[in-house]
């Protein structure tokens, strides 16, 4: 149950951050091919993601 609640949030998190993605870029009128908005997300989704690990992994080893 826990791992399927992960997944749904990590479906809502990465929405999020495309959106925002979307609308920064919007907002300063700068105009790229979705599939390159797709690739930056997903890069700044997996890196935050993985941050958050080593954090709580360290937080749990002290």
């Amino acid at each position: 149950m826990k791992e399927t609640f992960t997944y749904y949030i990590d479906a809502i998190v990465y929405a999020v951050i495309f959106a925002l993605t979307i609308k920064l870029l919007e907002y300063f009128k700068i105009d790229l091919n979705y599939i390159y908005i797709i690739v930056f997300t997903l890069i700044i989704f997996v890196v935050g993601k993985m941050v958050l690990k080593k954090l709580l992994n360290n937080r749990k080893n002290q």
